[in-house]
């Protein structure tokens, strides 16, 4: 395999500095190349904004699932498709599914102004609502990140192979030219 000298790149398996195309010499990663030196950090952050707005919307669909069940707060069966939807939507943003994200949160602030329209009284859990609120976000912001690392970084390895690609050929061209003088001189 030809080797091609890279200026910052690091490997997206272990971060390390790399110097040339091939294997990384500290995990032996042989694909996965990026110009982003907090690479890790990145996908760490956005992975924790995705974990939070999942254990959110686990927590939310439990709750509704016991209201529900018991009878709690005025909430009735009909619930239980409201904790089916946000389940599924959850799901959706555990996959890193962008729309999911956006649809558990607006369904979310839809759901609790409804609620505060309909029953004002029931303002008592506005802080908790909140919080979840912040979480669905935070969940919008995860995917949309991950998202947009995941194609910086495909964006960087057809770089590379592009690169790598015309280098073969310039080599390629220039072995067939050494060939042809070769050839002609009568070696």
């Amino acid at each position: 395999m030809e080797y091609q000298t890279l200026k910052n790149y690091y490997c997206q398996k272990c971060g390390s500095l790399l110097t040339t195309t091939g294997l990384c010499p500290n995990c032996g990663e042989n694909e996965n190349f990026t110009t982003n030196p907090d690479y890790w950090g990145e996908i760490e952050r956005a992975n924790k904004s995705i974990k939070h707005a999942v254990i959110a919307g686990i927590t939310s669909t439990v709750i509704t699932v016991v209201f529900a069940i018991l009878g709690l707060l005025g909430t009735d069966l009909t619930a239980l498709i409201d904790a089916a939807i946000i389940a599924g939507l959850t799901f959706g943003v555990y996959k890193k599914n962008r729309g999911c994200a956006i649809a558990v949160f607006a369904i979310w602030v839809l759901e609790k102004l409804t609620q505060w329209i309909l029953y004002p009284d029931s303002l008592f859990g506005l802080p908790i609502a909140i919080l979840f609120g912040y979480f669905f976000y935070e969940g919008i912001l995860g995917t949309f990140e991950y998202h947009r690392i995941a194609t910086n970084s495909r964006k960087n390895q057809k770089e590379i192979e592009q690169t790598t690609v015309e280098e073969a050929i310039t080599e390629q061209r220039l072995r067939k030219q050494e060939e042809n003088r070769n050839s002609s001189i009568g070696w």
